[in-house]
């Protein structure tokens, strides 16, 4: 089973593999996946958004004991994740290594512990300086993020009054490695 806010190239690439049985739940259902894939769409074959509760409808009485495999869109759902999961083999990561992973304070800590290069973060209510980050770059440029971005709602920091569910990271350029000072 394939669950995933666009499950076709994860079904694709199940289907190169050698897997004859795949269901996969979505919010398109795209009509071009592969013959052997059963594409349920919860807009268009239910009706609903893609929700928990549809994704949960949507997977109700197909095959337990089966592998699970998720996607994009559930990257931010770990108690779905660990509900889709009950009775399947789950080819990813377990709910409770998702939730540590989409926690930025957690991610920040395993990052310094294991000296993998982290931007300076400040969480809401913070002020630059309180905490001591280990990162490579002195930029003064800081990044605006939703604390569970999903990749979307990156902006530069301009002075703006932060959300409840907003974090400040310094910006670190891409593409170029320093050693730690």
């Amino acid at each position: 089973m394939i669950v995933a806010f666009s499950s076709r190239g994860l079904a694709d690439l199940a289907c190169g593999s050698g897997f004859r049985r795949i269901t996969a739940v979505d919010a398109f259902g795209d009509r071009d996946h592969p013959p052997s894939v059963e594409n349920i769409s919860t807009r268009r074959r239910l009706g609903l958004p893609f929700s928990d509760e549809a994704i949960l409808t949507a997977c109700e009485g197909r095959a337990g004991g089966g592998i699970l495999v998720y996607g994009g869109g559930l990257e931010n759902r770990p108690q779905l994740v660990e509900a889709l999961g009950h009775g399947r083999l789950l080819a990813g990561n377990s709910a409770r290594v998702l939730q540590q992973a989409r926690d930025p304070g957690s991610l920040s800590s395993l990052c310094l512990e294991e000296s993998i290069p982290f931007p300076e973060t400040l969480y809401p209510g913070e002020e630059e300086g309180q905490r001591k980050f280990f990162f490579p770059g002195d930029g003064p440029c800081w990044l605006r993020k939703r604390v569970r971005p999903a990749g979307a709602g990156v902006f530069e920091y301009r002075g703006k009054a932060e959300s409840g569910g907003e974090i400040l990271q310094r910006y670190l350029p891409g593409g170029r490695s320093r050693s730690p000072s």
